[in-house]
């Protein structure tokens, strides 16, 4: 079931309420033997389509916080990253070792290590265009390995001690930590929405018992009561109950 219409489920509810509304002023006429459309069974489906609705939105608010505080970290620890390099370059770190930083640096910018030289053709011919492998890492659990990677780096030169709080090894190590639970906060809230999304598509759409269908079965069993030409079906056929 798509996701990208919150409203779009939120309206299928409104007018599941309305149909429930539309078969109590049926009076006891409306006295069907399917027990999940007797009428205190709809009125269970409602409510638990309306909590699935609800559970959705605070889900969607937890992941937009973990999220935006996850992204306002990592954007800090990028600006970091120059100033560790920085300081490394003030040590005895040997050629090596700063080759080692730069890239583990060049992967958290997501710069390349040389420029890509455009191929070479001939005056009036179309652009070339020269196929290239992306070289960006950018994923979260990525800058996470590409963090861990430049601090091991530091640590292990034994002239890197910055007098800076925030440039030290162990200042840096707290960092990781707080990033990498940060990381997991938004992955473990992203999960939760998305389970919160699958129990709502049950509850409204699983085959049979979910809202639609039982909307359905509504609406035909109505239709043996007073006529498939019938106002009272032509009041349900009406409503846009529509699947997502």
């Amino acid at each position: 079931m798509t996701n990208s219409n919150e409203t779009g489920h939120a309206k299928n509810v409104a007018i599941f309420d309305k149909s429930i509304r539309f078969v109590k002023g049926y009076g006891n006429k409306y006295a069907p033997a399917l027990a999940r459309i007797q009428v205190g069974n709809l009125s269970q489906t409602l409510t638990a389509a309306e909590r699935s609705l609800q559970k959705i939105k605070d889900n969607k608010t937890a992941w937009n916080n973990a999220t935006n505080s996850r992204e306002i970290a990592f954007g800090e620890f990028k600006a970091l990253s120059t100033r560790i390099m920085k300081a490394l370059k003030a040590t005895d770190a040997t050629e090596q070792t700063m080759a080692d930083a730069k890239n583990a640096y060049r992967k958290i910018r997501g710069t390349r290590a040389k420029a890509i030289t455009p191929p070479v053709q001939a005056v009036g011919a179309a652009p070339a265009v020269k196929k290239t492998k992306s070289v960006s890492q950018q994923s979260f659990d990525k800058m996470v390995d590409h963090l861990n990677e430049l601090i091991n780096t530091v640590a292990a030169e034994p002239s890197y001690a910055p007098n800076e709080n925030e440039l030290q090894v162990a200042s840096l190590r707290n960092l990781l930590a707080k990033l990498k639970a940060k990381n997991a906060a938004a992955a473990d809230a992203e999960t939760a929405l998305k389970n919160a999304r699958i129990e709502r598509d049950t509850i409204m759409y699983a085959p049979v018992t979910g809202m639609a269908d039982v909307f359905g079965a509504v609406k035909d069993y109505v239709g043996s009561i007073y006529g498939i030409r019938s106002p009272q079906v032509k009041q349900l056929t009406a409503l846009p109950f529509t699947r997502h």
